[in-house]
């Protein structure tokens, strides 16, 4: 039952440490992201970069290689390259996040297993009850029947909450995914918008 206690505490930590890395308010700063978005359409690039400078650690990593090509006058690169930059800065951080979730999946996946050796235990005792003259007495074999059973119900317990979470949690993640790429995308098309003469 000891390692069923520790897969529950760490799926616990697991979920909130996750629910906590996908929140919209931790991962865009709306309010700042709009705010250089106007600036870069002003073409006011130095002070769009102070304002990126002021954002988030998870968008700042989002967006660090596209932000370094995407601040020069003129642009180095292409609308191409750009939104390549783009893909990789957010898989970057998707890494950085998904691992977490994917540990989720981890457990969802063994506690039912370890609840499963714990069935198995159950019943070798049972078995060597019954071998030692447990047949007639009924009485000596529920507590083994009762520890497989209780390690198979608690393996689930445990198993399917972690699998619930790691399919939602890997949904959010995919929302943020996408909320960042409209983000680095709408900074490409305002700088890679054809000037008007």
């Amino acid at each position: 039952m000891y390692p069923l206690g520790l897969f529950c505490m760490v799926m616990l930590y697991l979920i909130i440490h996750c629910l906590l890395q996908t929140r919209h308010k931790a991962c865009i700063d709306a309010a700042l992201s709009d705010r250089i978005g106007e600036q870069l359409k002003q073409d006011r690039v130095e002070d769009a970069a102070e304002s990126w400078q002021q954002l988030n650690p998870h968008q700042k990593t989002a967006s660090q290689s596209l932000w370094q090509k995407l601040t020069e006058t003129p642009l180095s690169e292409g609308r191409d390259q750009l939104e390549d930059l783009a893909y990789e800065g957010v898989h970057k951080w998707e890494a950085g996040v998904g691992q977490w979730i994917q540990y989720l999946n981890v457990i969802a996946a063994t506690a039912p297993m370890v609840g499963l050796l714990g069935t198995v235990s159950g019943m070798i005792s049972a078995f060597q009850t019954i071998a030692t003259g447990g047949m007639g007495k009924p009485e000596l074999l529920a507590g083994d029947i009762g520890e497989a059973l209780i390690t198979t119900a608690t393996g689930l317990t445990i198993g399917i909450p972690a699998m619930i979470a790691y399919f939602v949690l890997k949904n959010r993640l995919n929302q943020r995914i996408q909320d960042y790429v409209d983000l680095l995308r709408s900074w490409i098309d305002i700088r890679c918008k054809p000037s008007v003469s």
